[in-house]
């Protein structure tokens, strides 16, 4: 019998397809961005712990070589499961975005 209740379809409609869409998103860029630093750009923070990222951010919303070390780290994480999740329970885990990828919508 399907679900019909307004409530449980504006449920679905409010939070789980835009989450599901916002897991998709995290994915996909997270890789990207995995990808780029694996590419050889870390080469450029290694050994500049210390040293402030000169970007667009840095006058209000100063970051050093190691807050991006840190960051990509927990981006690591995120997408493997290593170190923050269960073993192989990132978001890259086998058969770990078959459900919200069942409610995404639009396309990346």
């Amino acid at each position: 019998m399907p679900i019909t209740d307004p409530e449980a379809t504006n449920f679905v409609d409010t939070y789980g397809r835009p989450y599901a869409e916002k897991l998709r998103e995290l994915q996909s860029f997270g890789n990207e961005m995995i990808a780029q630093w694996n590419g050889g750009i870390n080469a450029l923070f290694s050994g500049q712990d210390a040293e402030e990222v000169q970007d667009q951010n840095v006058e209000h919303h100063p970051i050093t070589g190691a807050d991006m070390t840190n960051t990509i780290t927990r981006a690591m994480q995120v997408a493997d499961g290593a170190g923050g999740f269960e073993s192989g329970g990132g978001l890259n885990g086998a058969n770990m975005m078959d459900a919200p990828l069942k409610l995404v919508v639009r396309t990346i």
